[in-house]
């Protein structure tokens, strides 16, 4: 997938994302009607097999009982329900839609297929409790991540049937298809990041003035980075194989709404927000993010993968109740010193207003998919 990325480039990741999200959200659903089916279509009577299945009883359906700290459960549902806006590699996506009335439109058909997928997640997660048992789950994997495939073949009719063969082979495919899509978009993203953002910036300052670069470098530096960011992917995933793909992947959702989401907010609703500030959130949530996770039970303890004799520094698996206010609060402060640095008072208010009248303009477009009217009567939709 490496090699793919590097060399189709955006062109070819979005083809690998659309057959993706096309097989990801069929194969889903597909699950979820099929467990719905074996108990009615009665979700009080799936949540009771499920119950009686996982082994915990009523216990099962309480809240925060797969953590160990109650907190991680909200810190959990913080960063999937803020991080999804902050995502490098969905937001990298918008740079590939034309027009700002077709990227609304793009994000409304992805929230719609966002809500079905969880939707079906969540049906798939209770079926596999019902159907299969947290005990055989176990067995085949400790870290619970083949439950969706045993469901699949437990539903085709079980263990050496030609039903449950082909049903465990067709949700095999979706799960591959799904790793290997979002694999490619976080490569892309990775890869146009550093050529863009830091090879572009570094090689290009001259006097703090940006100048013209030959955009072939940059798509050459690209795809050299991508081989080495793919490396250091497999490095990471051969560690943590052993990890929940699913607590990995609220940590990374964790990292969106430390770093990005602050700067995206803020620049929407505060039109004294500057650069600074962005550039300060970024570091001061994902450095915070970061540093967290590498003292929680995710890395070290019992739980983790290093130092198993030694008590995490912070006792929750997910660290975004506490990064996110700390990347807020690092934009913030960021913006505040810059902006006190100020010292050419009639220019910097002449400059305010300007950009007073710009923001609001902006951030009408935003909200509403509109342009405000100019003055001269020039303006769009209002």
């Amino acid at each position: 997938m490496v090699v793919y990325t590097a060399a189709g480039g955006m062109l070819g990741v979005t083809w690998v994302q659309v057959v993706k999200a096309g097989l990801l959200l069929a194969g889903s659903v597909l699950l979820a009607l099929l467990t719905l089916s074996r108990f009615g279509f009665s979700m009080p009577a799936l949540l009771e097999a499920a119950a009686e299945g996982s082994g915990r009883g009523d216990l099962f359906l309480t809240p925060g009982l797969g953590f160990g700290h109650r907190l991680d459960l909200l810190s959990l549902g913080l960063a999937l329900a803020v991080g999804t806006a902050g995502l490098p590699h969905v937001m990298v996506r918008l740079l590939t839609v034309s027009g700002a009335g077709r990227v609304r439109s793009s994000l409304r058909w992805a929230i719609g297929m966002t809500v079905a997928f969880a939707a079906a997640a969540t049906v798939i997660g209770l079926g596999a409790a019902a159907l299969v048992g947290s005990g055989t789950v176990a067995a085949a994997d400790r870290a619970g991540n083949l439950a969706g495939p045993l469901l699949a073949r437990a539903l085709g009719g079980g263990a050496d049937t030609f039903g449950g063969d082909l049903l465990l082979a067709l949700m095999a495919a979706v799960a591959v298809a799904a790793i290997l899509g979002t694999l490619a978009g976080l490569t892309i993203a990775a890869a146009s990041s550093l050529a863009r953002d830091l090879y572009a910036t570094i090689t290009g300052r001259r006097g703090g003035a940006l100048v013209e670069h030959v955009e072939h470098r940059e798509v050459l530096v690209a795809r050299l980075a991508a081989p080495g960011i793919g490396l250091l992917a497999v490095a990471l995933a051969l560690g943590l194989r052993h990890s929940n793909a699913a607590l990995l992947a609220g940590l990374a959702f964790a990292a969106a709404a430390s770093a990005n989401v602050p700067a995206l907010v803020l620049a929407l609703f505060w039109s004294r927000f500057n650069t600074t500030g962005a550039v300060a959130g970024i570091l001061t949530g994902l450095g915070s993010c970061l540093l967290l996770v590498l003292a929680g039970p995710m890395v070290v303890g019992p739980d983790g993968f290093l130092l198993a004799s030694i008590r995490p520094l912070f006792p929750l698996q997910n660290p975004a109740i506490l990064s996110v206010p700390l990347g807020f609060a690092g934009a913030w402060l960021g913006t505040i010193v810059a902006s006190r640095q100020l010292t050419a008072l009639a220019a910097a208010r002449k400059g305010e207003l300007v950009a007073a009248g710009s923001f609001r303009s902006m951030r009408f477009s935003a909200l509403t998919g509109l342009r405000l009217a100019r003055p001269n009567g020039r303006g769009q939709g209002c």
